[in-house]
Order: structure tokens, then C-alpha cells, then sequence
């Protein structure tokens, strides 16, 4: 899952990850499709495809078939898997995810939103917002995005109708008030004709700000500052890289680190100074967020897999217990007596669920009554018991070190995603 970070080495700037969601017949694979198209970023087998389903359809292509790949998918015509395509963007690396928008599928959602810079939400501008468009909008702040784009599609079902867009849009912006660090912008837009999609439209003469594509493609906003060094050991190697006792390989997920740097090992609390660092290698000065690198230092200390590095100024904190949001993604119950593993950055450990604290109602958004159980899609703050501790940060702090897995150890099915924290949702907890 992509709460968990890969082991993948990024020695390049990191591609733009953004992801296209909503509910069930919004509209989501027509609007990817159509972008992808009108942006002339299809291949030359896409673009044959398209061009013999539009003489079977009476001149009309079927854009939805570019990212609906799934025989399942083209059969019930909705989005089953999480659809990714990586692209160029005028030298710009860019990598969309079409999200399912069946409830069925909201765990695929928080996989696609747990790692993506921007998400575009897609309201349709008849039905207007749905259940599944307030879950998918809530799962998108939770989860800490920043960058929000509510894509209003078929405006041209209802004559590019001013007020109908505006109370959309405030019906939007009253549901992500209680979320202050989202920012949110609106676009209306008709999938199926391409208005505003990559070209301005014609047809909506009261609307003169940037097309879909122009927002997608502006830069970011800022971090907010640097993270502090988080670095899961993931290997320990015997012997070392030259000729030294040991080396201890991972991947940084936050922060950079140097040659000459004192770090602090946790559980442990042991210190030592960072002698080298190979990348790919080769020894290098200091290396950064989201590169694999191997690390020697002054002395042999007792480490192991999933232990973390920080620098002692600004480490984590290291505990048995946390509170944190949870995704219920399992089909059966979550229960005071289930058996689980909490897979944390590169560490496992057994857990138990000891309470929960609140439910969480995603149609308003609002706590309500703490139930007996989590049941799947369900969405909760409760508190988790571990059998070793764990080094992490509040989720809202860093997304990488304050993410989890929770895995029932009897049939290994993934049950839970969770969000360290107790002001990870700030409804009033």
C-alpha cells in the first residue's frame, strides 16, 4: 500500500503525482481521457484505438477506455483498479492516478491520495455532490493534500448555469472549512466536449480563469520548510562499504542527511557520527529526501531492521501506544480481540486495537458516538496497544513517519490504514 514507502532509489526529481477522483459516473475517465487527448499526450496505438471506437460510436471516441483497461471495468462501465499513466508534461514528469468511485473502492482512494501533490475532484454539475463525492473530498484533506481542484463536469447538461456552479462551489467550500490547510480552486468543465479541459471554452462566457490543464500544471506551493532527517534502516550489511565493520542501508523519507552529522538510532537512543554515505555506489556529501543510501559510521552500534535514524535535535518520538485515524479496509469487523500487525516505514510489530474513541461522519464532516466496531469503509479515531514501540511523528507533521499499516496476523489481509495523531482530524477531538 502507498501509505508505506517504497524502497525505490529517486536520484531524480520527483515526478508530480495527481489524481483524478469523485463518484460513480462523474465523469473521471471521460475527463482523463480528454485531457490526455486534447493535450496530444496519447500514444500511437491509444490514438488508432480512439480513432476505431469513434467510427463504431458515430464519430464520438470512447475517451473513458484510455485509462478503463480492466476487462471488468469496460463491461460494468465504472472505474475498478486505481488507473496510472506517466507522462511528460512540457518537460514536466507527471504521473495520474484515475481513481474507482464505487464505495466498494474507497481503499483504492486513500492508496491513490496518500501519495499524490494534487487531487482533482470531480462534482457532476447535474446530480451535484454525492456521498462518495464528500468521502473522496474528505479522504483527500485527511490525508494531508494541499493542492485541490474541484472539477464541476458536465456544465454543459445544464447551459453553462452560473448559479448552479456557484452553489456547488459553496456547498464545496462549507464542507473543507473545518480543513484550513486545503486549498481549494474551482473549474467548470464538460468532459465530453472538452470545455475548459485543455482549451477555454466558447461556451461559458461568464468563466475566464486557467483551463484544468493550466492548473494542473502550475508549480506547487511551498512545503512549508525542510522536514527533519527520518531514515528506517532497512539493511544491515557485514562487512561494510570500505572495508569498515558494518554499513546500514535505507531510504530516506524525510530531511537530509551529511557527512560529519551526529545521529541518535531509536529505539535505542544511541549516538554516532555519520563517517560516509554511498549513493548508487559512489561516496557522496550528503544525500536527501527519497534517495537509497548506505551509511558508514564512527562506531559499530546495535541496529536493526526498522530501527530509525534522526538527528537528536529534532527525532521523533518513540512510544507503545498512539492514537490515530483510522480506514477500515477489512471485510470483517475490527474486534477487541483480533491479533494485528502494524507495519511501520520498515518496522513490525504486533498490535491490538485497546478502544475507539470516535466515529467519524464524512457527509457532514462531524465525530459521532464511538461504535462497537469498524466495519468495512468505516472511518474512526481510535487507540492502538504495541508489543515494541515504534519512532513517529504526528501524520499532519510528516505524512511518511506518521502513516501505518494495520494487518490481521491470521489472514494476513490488509485491515486498516492509519494516520498517526490526535489533531489529524480537527473536528473538536
Amino acid at each position: 500500500m502507498s501509505l508505506i514507502p517504497s524502497d525505490r532509489n529517486t536520484t531524480r526529481p520527483a515526478a508530480r503525482r495527481i489524481a483524478f477522483a469523485g463518484s460513480v459516473d462523474d465523469g473521471k475517465s471521460t475527463l482523463t481521457g480528454r485531457l490526455l487527448y486534447d493535450a496530444a499526450l496519447l500514444s500511437s496505438d491509444q490514438d488508432a484505438a480512439l480513432k476505431k471506437s469513434a467510427l463504431r460510436n458515430g464519430g464520438e471516441p470512447d475517451l473513458a477506455s484510455i485509462t478503463d483497461g480492466l476487462t471488468d471495468e469496460r463491461e460494468q462501465g465504472i472505474t475498478i483498479d486505481v488507473a496510472w499513466r506517466y507522462l511528460d508534461f512540457g518537460g514536466q514528469r507527471i504521473v495520474l492516478a484515475d481513481v474507482p468511485g464505487h464505495e466498494q473502492y474507497t481503499r483504492n482512494m486513500v492508496t491513490a491520495a496518500s501519495t499524490a501533490d494534487t487531487i482533482v475532484v470531480l462534482v457532476d454539475a447535474q446530480s451535484g455532490a454525492t456521498v462518495q463525492t464528500w468521502r473522496h473530498l474528505f479522504v483527500a484533506m485527511l490525508v494531508g493534500v494541499k493542492n485541490i481542484i474541484v472539477a464541476i463536469n458536465k456544465m454543459d447538461l445544464i447551459d453553462n448555469d452560473f448559479d448552479r456552479y456557484s452553489e456547488i462551489c459553496a456547498a464545496v467550500r462549507s464542507f473543507a472549512a473545518p480543513f484550513a490547510d486545503a486549498r481549494l480552486v474551482f473549474v467548470p468543465v464538460s468532459a465530453l466536449r472538452g470545455d475548459n479541459v485543455v482549451h477555454p471554452s466558447t461556451q461559458c462566457g461568464w468563466y475566464d480563469g486557467p483551463t484544468l490543464y493550466e492548473l494542473m500544471t502550475r508549480p506547487l506551493a511551498g512545503t512549508g520548510g525542510e522536514m527533519p532527517l527520518r531514515l528506517p534502516v532497512r539493511y544491515v550489511s557485514r562487512p561494510g562499504q570500505n572495508g569498515t565493520a558494518r554499513s546500514y542501508m535505507g531510504r530516506l523519507s524525510a530531511g537530509q542527511i551529511r557527512q560529519g552529522d551526529t545521529i541518535v538510532s531509536l529505539p535505542n537512543g544511541r549516538t554516532a557520527t555519520v563517517n560516509g554515505i554511498w549513493l548508487e555506489g559512489k561516496p557522496v556529501a550528503s544525500a536527501q529526501t527519497g534517495q537509497s543510501v548506505s551509511l558508514c559510521l564512527d562506531r559499530d552500534i546495535d541496529l536493526a531492521r526498522g530501527d530509525m535514524l534522526a538527528h537528536p535535535d529534532s527525532a521523533p518520538t518513540v512510544s507503545k501506544s498512539i492514537e490515530a485515524a483510522l480506514f477500515w479496509f477489512g471485510r470483517q469487523p475490527s474486534g477487541p480481540r483480533n491479533r494485528y500487525i502494524l507495519k511501520h516505514q520498515s518496522r513490525s510489530v504486533a498490535a491490538r486495537i485497546d478502544y475507539i474513541r470516535h466515529g467519524i461522519d464524512i457527509t457532514k464532516p462531524a465525530l459521532t458516538a464511538a461504535p462497537d466496531a469498524l466495519g468495512e469503509n468505516d472511518l474512526a479515531i481510535a487507540r492502538i496497544s504495541l508489543q515494541a514501540p515504534i519512532a513517529c511523528d504526528p501524520y499532519r507533521r510528516n505524512r511518511h513517519c506518521g502513516a501505518f499499516m494495520l494487518i490481521d496476523e491470521a489472514t494476513d489481509e490488509t485491515v486498516a490504514a492509519g494516520l498517526i495523531g490526535a489533531d489529524t482530524v480537527p473536528l473538536g477531538v
